[in-house]
């Protein structure tokens, strides 16, 4: 390779493919020396001699090389033998000035708005496992570093590309920065929320304070954020539009929700579908589907996680299972370059859920030891009160004493209670996986013995405790 870009394109697909090496197998031949496949590629595609491979993916059942995609230093270029009207070959600027790429379940879509005919090609390898959304990756990085053009820039406006001033060292920074995304998006992020149930909040009648405590959120990290795409798609609702109406009247809020951030998810960001964020909840639209998830059903039920160029909302208990089934997953394959950005949506909607959905037992959970140990309340009560009553009837306890006893109960009560609650801890720390008795009133024993006894007995200490030292105050033996 003389080319300097390509061999940046190399070590970038060197990097791609040993983090997916088992998914390409065979599939992926990167031309790092001059071998057999590269050569046979190059002449079956009649290349110049100054076009060179850069790595060709077969999609022939018996590796025969004959249909697949090559990438060059010129461009791209297709073969299939299913439909060889689909054949195409586009170059790096062609892609970087026209095409905008969307991940399809079984193949990925060129689509060109300027074209009169033929405006969409597909590349579909069907014998290549990997994701159609890694292709996609590849082909963003392709058009950046060959010709540092963005395949994703609004048709009808100019490409992103390098100005005069921008180096290879700039392109290299580029790369580099994307593929730190893409190791990002590998390794999953997700958060269990795990308020417990009825633990979060209701939507504020007045919910002001907290949209513009979000939206001051929003704006810092969509300025952060170095994908154009981001910006362009996502909506602050602050002034009264028509555009903000519009989504509104598409997502069809309820007067009472109101709509703090929108995030565009359609190919062509026509605000058709995305998600949006009100006050109640996540309201999400995409290509037939619609769903709608509360704050605090999914502060209170779920948990939230990135999956590839996706987020899913899953059960707690399976939020590391890539298999769980998700219960909502906020797609964004046909984003163009903002699936790069699944990361950054996730920690907005974390963000939007910390905000919206307080947890309303946090003070609580901290203070309230007693409501959390009622059978440790009850039993230390009626101990006290049996107390009360020896003191009322006892012939050692008269007068005024009666009444600094009933003042000073409180000690045996406070010492009862923690003495059940420390007994408690003993007897989860040392009750046995199983019991063995003969018979059903021996099971029975065993079981009422490890789950009262051990409370019980502390409880019982600690009263004792109490009294010794009210009888202690009051000068009786």
């Amino acid at each position: 390779m003389n080319s300097e870009k390509a061999n940046q394109m190399m070590e970038y697909l060197q990097g791609m493919i040993s983090e997916n090496g088992e998914v390409l197998g065979n599939r992926a031949i990167l031309n790092t020396e001059p071998i057999k496949e590269i050569i046979t590629i190059s002449k079956k595609l009649k290349l110049s001699a100054e076009e060179e491979v850069i790595i060709f993916f077969d999609d022939t059942f018996n590796f025969t090389g004959k249909c697949g995609l090559t990438i060059t230093t010129w461009g791209i270029r297709y073969r299939t033998n299913i439909d060889v009207t689909q054949n195409f070959n586009l170059s790096w600027e062609e892609l970087g000035d026209s095409y905008k790429f969307n991940s399809l379940v079984t193949a990925v879509e060129l689509y060109n708005d300027k074209a009169l005919i033929n405006k969409k090609k597909n590349i579909s390898l069907i014998c290549c496992e990997f994701n159609n959304e890694w292709l996609v990756k590849v082909l963003l990085i392709g058009c950046k570093i060959m010709n540092g053009k963005d395949p994703y820039a609004s048709i009808g406006e100019t490409s992103v590309q390098n100005s005069n001033n921008n180096t290879d060292q700039n392109i290299v920074s580029e790369t580099k920065k994307v593929k730190e995304e893409e190791a990002d998006d590998d390794e999953m992020k997700y958060r269990v929320f795990n308020y417990g149930s009825g633990n979060a909040s209701l939507p504020s009648i007045n919910p002001d304070d907290e949209i513009n405590e979000f939206q001051l959120y929003l704006k810092n990290n969509i300025a952060k954020s170095d994908l154009d795409s981001v910006k362009s798609r996502s909506i602050l609702n602050i002034d009264s539009s028509k555009e903000i109406t519009d989504i509104k009247n598409n997502f069809r809020l309820a007067d009472n929700m109101k709509l703090a951030f929108f995030f565009d998810l359609s190919s062509d960001e026509s605000r058709d579908y995305g998600i949006a964020i009100t006050n109640w909840g996540l309201h999400y639209k995409f290509y037939g589907e619609s769903k709608f998830l509360p704050w605090k059903e999914l502060a209170e039920k779920y948990a939230i996680r990135t999956e590839g160029s996706s987020i899913e909302i899953v059960e707690p208990d399976g939020v590391t299972d890539e298999d769980v089934e998700p219960f909502m997953e906020v797609n964004l394959s046909q984003a163009g370059q903002a699936m790069l950005a699944n990361v950054w949506l996730y920690d907005v909607i974390c963000k939007g859920c910390d905000i919206f959905a307080k947890p309303i037992n946090a003070f609580k959970n901290k203070d309230s030891i007693f409501k959390r140990n009622r059978g440790g309340v009850i039993l230390a009560v009626v101990l006290v009160v049996i107390f009360l009553i020896y003191s009322i009837t006892s012939e050692d306890i008269i007068g005024g004493k009666k009444i600094i006893v009933f003042l000073l109960s409180i000690i045996p009560f406070i010492l009862s209670f923690w003495g059940c609650i420390i007994g408690n801890k003993i007897r989860l720390a040392i009750r046995p996986d199983y019991v063995f008795a003969s018979g059903f009133m021996g099971l029975l024993k065993e079981k009422i013995f490890w789950r009262f006894i051990p409370q019980l007995i502390g409880a019982v200490i600690g009263w004792v405790a109490g009294i010794l030292i009210i009888l202690k105050i009051i000068g009786v033996s």
